[in-house]
């Protein structure tokens, strides 16, 4: 509502209510979504309310908190969608501060990444064909099951 009293018409764009479900998706009230991305808190409700359309500026502040692109926060656009499914809140910050490091240690942390994810699949895959402890060889007990 504007101060003559009139309603300002929400935005079609769906933005505002994006941001208000990622928001509670990540669990975040506008006061904290507003400590941590600066923004005053009753700016994050014009914004979901569609009053208000945010600069350049805070809208990466906003994508930065909430760990989405921007084509994800504006259009719906599915591949930014990625990084939203991340619930583990700690992971997420640590994945939001290796994205501000410099190009070089950033991907040092995507080939640490690689190798750990790659070695625990191969453990878990190896794990699968390890015969348990208290049984007999497959050989044996293919032979011991026929008699």
């Amino acid at each position: 509502m504007t101060l003559n009293g009139t309603k300002r018409k929400k935005s079609s764009t769906g933005f505002g209510e994006r941001l208000q479900q990622l928001r509670v998706q990540k669990g975040m009230s506008q006061d904290e979504l507003a400590r941590r991305s600066g923004i005053h808190k009753n700016q994050i409700g014009r914004y979901e309310r569609g009053d208000s359309q945010p600069t350049a500026k805070k809208i990466k502040l906003i994508c930065d908190v909430l760990g989405v692109s921007k084509d994800y926060l504006f259009d719906g656009i599915v591949e930014g969608a990625a990084r939203v499914n991340i619930e583990d809140s700690d992971l997420l910050g640590l994945f939001q501060e290796i994205a501000t490091l410099p190009e070089k240690p950033k991907e040092a942390a995507r080939l640490f990444l690689r190798a750990f994810v790659n070695q625990y699949k191969l453990v878990n895959m190896s794990e699968d064909f390890r015969e348990p402890a208290n049984q007999p060889p497959a050989k044996a007990r293919k032979t011991s099951s026929r008699k």
